[in-house]
């Protein structure tokens, strides 16, 4: 981290503000990145922990997995 910011500090056409902004935006783009998997994780861990959507209304056999992947299959 050092480096780049000497490299920035150096840079005689880099204005401050260029690299403060530059360096937000970085800073951003790695939020948004881990948000994505974090959303990704808790909507996993909820399914986990029952947070799903039923439906009453329609009447459910319950299947061996091998009868799932057959009507699956056509």
């Amino acid at each position: 981290m050092g480096d780049a910011i000497g490299d920035y500090l150096t840079d005689e056409e880099c204005s401050s503000r260029q690299v403060y902004e530059e360096m937000l935006a970085e800073i951003q783009s790695w939020v948004d990145y881990h948000r994505k998997f974090l959303t990704k994780a808790e909507h996993l861990r909820d399914l986990m922990m029952g947070m799903r959507p039923v439906d009453f209304d329609t009447p459910h056999k319950p299947q061996t997995l091998y009868e799932e992947i057959l009507n699956q299959k056509g």
